[in-house]
């Protein structure tokens, strides 16, 4: 069942993968292989509600799976719960201090807390492992943006999408970037980027929403919350 979801998702058949996968955890239900796999799913597919409660179940069976540990930091970093991120990164790398992603999580703790010099290191520290880590570079960019370093910010957001250009993270920080700084044409046509990749993007459509309705294109701007809804009825993001 395991491996029909993975290539399930490959071909983007997810409300497939997530049968094979649930498949998998009615045969198996002590099995924390599927209930990662399917968390890793629901992660990519921005449903992070149940990626959580898949990767607690991975946990519950294996407390020490490294992995899962990764990808809750991730998780809470995205949603801006910073305590639980930290808490998550500093087990992921007890278990394997080879996981760029729980440095870069620590990095963007450090920076919520501004200590500066802290976040860079982390950062760094995940680069070190991987020097074409894209997320490593688009957390540097987000400390650099979030200390008004706009031109380092933009360089690492680049080299993020250089290193990684199927993953959408880098244009969806360039686009909140250039939005923030106003600049709103620039952020809808990072976020159109974004979109050819992966079209089911929640956050892409969010904040190409907010573009769009800072811009008084209203009509616009709601076609994007209504996507969100049909991608995610539950999402607080669209109301």
């Amino acid at each position: 069942y395991i491996a029909k979801a993975k290539n399930a998702t490959n071909l983007s058949l997810n409300d497939l993968a997530i049968k094979y996968y649930q498949s998998a955890i009615d045969a198996n239900p002590m099995g924390a292989e599927a209930y990662f796999e399917l968390g890793c799913l629901y992660t990519k597919m921005e449903h992070y509600a149940q990626a959580v409660s898949n990767f607690n179940y991975t946990l519950e069976i294996n407390p020490n799976h490294a992995a899962a540990h990764e990808r809750l930091a991730y998780i809470y970093t995205e949603n801006e719960q910073y305590e639980l991120a930290y808490t998550h990164a500093q087990k992921a790398i007890e278990l394997d201090p080879l996981s760029p992603s729980a440095y870069a999580t620590m990095g963007i703790y450090y920076c919520i807390q501004k200590e500066y010099i802290n976040a860079i290191t982390w950062c760094k520290k995940a680069l070190e492992i991987d020097p074409k880590y894209g997320r490593g570079y688009n957390c540097l960019g987000f400390i650099n943006f979030y200390k008004g370093n706009e031109a380092e910010a933009y360089s690492c957001f680049q080299k993020a999408i250089k290193y990684n250009p199927k993953d959408i993270d880098g244009y969806y920080n360039l686009a909140v970037m250039y939005r923030k700084k106003e600049n709103y044409e620039a952020a809808i046509s990072t976020c159109k980027k974004g979109l050819a990749i992966d079209p089911n993007s929640i956050k892409l459509y969010y904040n190409m929403g907010i573009a769009y309705r800072e811009r008084k294109m209203y009509d616009k701007s709601a076609q994007c919350y209504e996507k969100i809804l049909e991608l995610d009825s539950t999402s607080v993001k669209a109301y």
